[in-house]
């Protein structure tokens, strides 16, 4: 059964003190160059080829035996995230907040071990998972051998398909990833709607789109699809679609004019949206995403430029992000506010931001704001001249 291992949480505030988690002196964080940051990533895949596995073994992350090993992995694994943490500090806010997402979880899941809270550390250690599907989902890639370390240091047969997906993506597997997802689209073992409700196909667009670049593929194989199933239809008439877009969007995708093409793929995707949670707009969401991911991390951006890709970026992420645990598009809103303080783009980032957040704490006994959140957003609201 293909399901979300996610839910939806409030926003994440950047105020954890890592190693006070963990009960150590925090080390002076440190800026990494490419060299740097590619041991430092050896470092986590070191870690996790011990402690994933075992996290997939209730018995085994609980053994005496293997004790030891498991707190050298974890401490192992929280000194390389938070080293890739200070790598962040260099690089766009996407990849800023997902190494923090990892410094911070990694760091958690060693406090909680060393309270005796086994079940919640293993729990925490197997959804890192999805931080890194949500870091290299991102841009375009190519398949990884350090990630292929990781990938064959766990019994893959033994997970269910849906959890060896997910880990395929995160080793950066993506051709095996992308296969995959193509021959279970195929195969009748999953009804189309349980497919659509349990983000299977988001998922499968974010690895066509975002990362492959490849929109013809992922319009022929949703067009078998489409042409092969019984569909519903209201999802008979969003493949359709998403087929569309794929066609019309293909020569969008490529290098070169990124932001121009995102401001313009963004405004058909809102002439498309019926309603805030409608997806018919998706393919030309993740194109903007796509675009503008692209864009900030590679190119010499003004910060007026950089107000409005991140903006953009964190509009089209409230449509397409379906780990909305990870806040990244509140994350990048932010960025918009302090990348041109007082511009148009900054104001209405933080509008968007506002209610997003309030919306977040709201609910049947009212409106409980925490005060570090208040005072968060009194900054950002100072910042954009509101």
């Amino acid at each position: 059964m293909w399901t979300r291992r996610w839910g939806h949480s409030t926003h994440l505030l950047f105020v954890t003190v890592l190693a006070a988690c963990a009960g150590e002196p925090a080390p002076t964080p440190t800026i990494p160059d490419a060299v740097g940051a590619r041991a430092t990533m050896a470092e986590i895949v070191g870690a996790l080829q011990v402690a994933l596995p075992l996290a997939l073994d209730r018995e085994a992350f609980g053994a005496p035996e293997n004790r030891e090993a498991l707190d050298a992995s974890l401490r192992r694994l929280r000194l390389g995230a938070s080293a890739l943490q200070g790598h962040g500090l260099t690089r766009d806010a996407g990849f800023a907040h997902l190494s923090h997402s990892l410094a911070e979880d990694a760091a958690e899941i060693e406090a909680r071990l060393r309270r005796g809270r086994d079940e919640e550390a293993r729990y925490l250690v197997n959804e890192l998972v999805d931080v890194c599907v949500g870091c290299h989902s991102r841009l375009p890639g190519s398949t990884s051998e350090l990630g292929r370390t990781l990938f064959d240091a766990v019994d893959v047969d033994a997970l269910p398909r849906s959890d060896r997906i997910r880990l395929e993506l995160a080793s950066r597997q993506f051709d095996r990833a992308l296969t995959e997802m193509e021959a279970l689209l195929a195969e009748e073992l999953i009804p189309p709607a349980q497919l659509d409700t349990g983000g299977f196909l988001e998922d499968y667009l974010q690895v066509s789109i975002r990362v492959r670049q490849d929109l013809p593929r992922a319009a022929a194989h949703l067009t078998r699809w489409r042409e092969s199933r019984d569909l519903p239809p209201y999802l008979a008439a969003r493949i359709d679609q998403w087929i569309k877009g794929l066609s019309s969007l293909a020569p969008q995708i490529g290098p070169g004019d990124e932001l121009a093409k995102a401001r313009l793929v963004a405004a058909q995707a809102q002439r498309l949206r019926r309603f805030p949670a409608d997806r018919r707009p998706l393919v030309h969401d993740l194109v903007v995403s796509s675009l503008l991911h692209r864009a900030l991390a590679v190119q010499q951006l003004s910060g007026a430029e950089k107000a409005e890709a991140y903006y953009l970026l964190g509009v089209a992420e409230l449509h397409t992000d379906p780990r909305r645990w990870l806040a990244t598009a509140e994350s990048t809103l932010e960025a918009a506010v302090r990348a041109a303080p007082g511009s148009e783009f900054a104001q209405e980032a933080y509008l968007l931001l506002e209610e997003e957040t309030l919306g977040s704490y709201g609910g049947s006994a009212g409106l409980h704001l925490p005060e570090a959140v208040a005072t968060w957003l009194d900054e950002l609201r100072g910042l954009a001249g509101l």
